[in-house]
């Protein structure tokens, strides 16, 4: 690509160049390789630049939510849980955040950083009991989760996502 093609960009201030190709070329899990040639001003070659690098698209995902959606629980301090994954560049575990409401009012937000519930492999678990949490008879709980994967080289996806449960200890 010659200089002056409009997809090249140069920040002077930072030295950056940068090619925007335009449009989404590219899949999760490709492998892109770039080779860069430049020449001084007078005509004398530059090192020639090559490298590789992955392609990530894609937010974690997330499945098996326990208690599930609109779930009936007959427990005041039902063990919260739900897998957890990035295949390609993995979750930041210190993005990894859960809030929980009930009946719309926010009882808190949680953060795996700060040791307040469990991440085992795949899986995020947290117990309300340990943290003094406990639902009334009625409630509709609300469990909102986030968290992004963790890139190299460009802004992080991010999931979040959210589930409701009601308890009847009727």
């Amino acid at each position: 690509i010659p200089w002056g093609d409009a997809r090249l960009g140069y920040d002077f201030p930072t030295e950056v160049l940068t090619f925007d190709p335009g449009g989404p070329f590219w899949h999760d899990f490709d492998t892109l390789c770039v080779k860069l040639y430049a020449e001084d001003l007078y005509g004398n070659g530059l090192d020639t630049l090559e490298y590789c690098f992955g392609t990530d698209f894609s937010i974690p995902v997330i499945w098996n939510m326990i208690p599930p959606m609109d779930a009936v629980i007959g427990s005041s301090t039902p063990i919260i849980s739900f897998g957890l994954h990035d295949s390609i560049t993995g979750v930041a575990d210190t993005s990894l955040w859960i809030s929980i409401d009930t009946n719309g009012a926010l009882i808190d937000t949680l953060w795996f950083v700060y040791s307040e519930f469990l991440m085992i492999d795949d899986s995020v678990v947290l117990d309300p009991a340990i943290l003094g949490i406990a639902f009334s008879d009625s409630d509709t709980v609300t469990v909102c989760m986030g968290a992004y994967d963790s890139p190299n080289y460009c802004e992080p996806n991010e999931l979040d996502s959210c589930w409701s449960f009601i308890i009847s200890l009727g």
